[in-house]
C-alpha cells in the first residue's frame, strides 16, 4: 500500500503542477492565439506532466479500485486551488476554503471506508 500512496501522490502533484503550469503558459502571451500559447514552453511542459500523470495513474488503478483511486484524485483540486494562491497570487475567499476543506473530509472518509 505505501508503493500505491506514492503513485497516488505522484499523480496528483504532477496534475496540480501540470494546471499551474497551463496557467502560467497561456498568461504569458495573452494577445497570442490559441497556436501561440499551445507552443509556450510553459504549455508544453505542463501537457507533458499530464501524460506523466496518467501514465502513472495507470499503476494506480492496477492496485486500488476505481471508486477509490478517483476518489483520491479530488485532491488535485485542493492542491490546484493551494498552488493557484500560493504561485499564482490568486485570492482565496473563505468559501472556496471550506470547499477545500469538504472535498479533503470526503477524501479522508473514503479511504477509511477502503482500508476496512
Amino acid at each position: 500500500m505505501p508503493r500505491t500512496l506514492l503513485f497516488l501522490a505522484c499523480v496528483i502533484l504532477s496534475t496540480v503542477a501540470a494546471n499551474l503550469l497551463l496557467k502560467a503558459g497561456v498568461a504569458a502571451d495573452p494577445t497570442g492565439g490559441f497556436i501561440t500559447k499551445l507552443l509556450q514552453p510553459h504549455v508544453l511542459l505542463g501537457l507533458a506532466l499530464f501524460g506523466a500523470g496518467a501514465m502513472l495513474y495507470l499503476l494506480v488503478l492496477a492496485r486500488l479500485p476505481l471508486n477509490v483511486a478517483q476518489s483520491a484524485l479530488a485532491l488535485q483540486y485542493v492542491g490546484v486551488m493551494l498552488g493557484s494562491v500560493v504561485v499564482l497570487g490568486e485570492p482565496m475567499p473563505p468559501a472556496r476554503l471550506l470547499g477545500a476543506a469538504l472535498i479533503t473530509s470526503g477524501v479522508i472518509l473514503v479511504g477509511l471506508s477502503a482500508t476496512g
